[in-house]
């Protein structure tokens, strides 16, 4: 007769009455059923100990399991789908930065055909104040009105100015090609901040975003696992307990 398996049925390696091993015993318990067993919940023998610590690893950090250890018996279905989320998210995280790059890039392109467009269509102008413009404590600068001739005819409109300026002085205002106030065209500076601005947030998103997921993925599987745990001592707790009477 085949000596009994462990992994099956625990309880036919010892005997109730005295806690020993039985003669054929593939090994002796490592700790009893419950709380006290490997990962807070059933022993098993020791000799699958080595395998069980490598789960128990797996559930802990995920990003540590050999490749051999897809062929462990003992490994689930949650196991094998925690450890390709791990090396997905690794490889979306590491990602980050070439992604980073891209990005960088064309938001750079982009914004300096922005730059192109605005010192194409804008120019600036003198103008003079059309009313003198007051001083206010901690204000540099303020709207007001302004005057000035373009193609032999007047326009008025309102731009920003320096403040505690007097009526007529000469002010320097941006206009587009149909004579409206516009602001000053960006400059190459600028372009090259916004493009180094994108690709610092995508380089800090996207490995963020991976370590999160990664978080909420464990938290899902390691309820699944613990309600797994639950279902099966469900079943296993009433014989067990006939077995080993507190």
């Amino acid at each position: 007769m085949r000596p009994p398996d462990c992994r099956i049925l625990p309880s036919a390696c010892s005997d109730p009455a005295e806690g020993t091993s039985r003669p054929g015993d593939p090994g002796r318990l490592s700790g009893r059923i419950g709380p006290t067993g490997p990962c807070g919940g059933t022993a098993v023998p020791e000799k699958l100990g080595e395998n069980r610590a490598r789960t128990c690893g797996e559930e802990a950090g995920g990003m540590h399991a050999h490749p051999q250890q897809r062929k462990n018996p003992l490994r689930r279905s949650s196991d094998r789908l925690q450890w390709w989320a791990a090396r997905t998210l690794l490889v979306v995280a590491i990602g980050g930065v070439p992604a980073a790059i891209a990005v960088g890039l064309a938001v750079h392109q982009d914004q300096a055909r922005v730059v192109r467009e605005e010192s194409t269509d804008r120019h600036p102008v003198t103008a003079q104040l059309v009313a003198d413009v007051p001083t206010a404590v901690g204000i540099t600068t303020t709207r007001a009105a302004v005057a000035w001739n373009s193609d032999g005819a007047d326009h008025l409109a309102s731009a920003v100015v320096p403040s505690g300026q007097r009526a007529g002085t000469p002010v320097q205002i941006w206009v587009d090609d149909r004579s409206r106030v516009v602001p000053q065209p960006a400059g190459t500076g600028e372009a090259i901040a916004v493009a180094a601005t994108a690709a610092l947030l995508t380089v800090t998103a996207v490995p963020l975003l991976s370590m999160l997921t990664w978080k909420g993925t464990l938290h899902l599987l390691n309820r699944r696992r613990y309600a797994g745990w639950d279902a099966e001592w469900q079943q296993i707790e009433p014989q067990w307990t006939r077995r080993q009477p507190s």
